[in-house]
């Protein structure tokens, strides 16, 4: 991409972040100008922020997050359990 093109991109990208996304279409109409490629590379980065932004919301193994610290769990029983685990 020419470096006067990617200036544009980011120029337009950070501009479409600051605005909320249901007016962003709007926003993209006007500041691309009919320009369907700049648009299009704009809305392929607005996604990838969308999606590095929830990357972490959730943990790798599913389920919800541990709650208790370490320092706050009962020592495990002599089998190695932890006391609170059903049998």
């Amino acid at each position: 991409m020419k470096q006067e093109l990617w200036l544009k991109v980011e120029e337009l990208f950070h501009a479409a972040l600051e605005r909320a996304p249901e007016v962003r279409p709007a926003f993209l109409d006007t500041a691309c100008n009919g320009d369907s490629g700049l648009r299009r590379q704009i809305e392929l980065l607005l996604v990838k922020e969308a999606q590095a932004a929830s990357f972490l919301e959730f943990p790798a193994m599913g389920g919800p997050p541990p709650t208790a610290s370490r320092e706050t769990r009962s020592p495990p029983t002599a089998s190695g359990r932890p006391r609170d685990a059903a049998c």
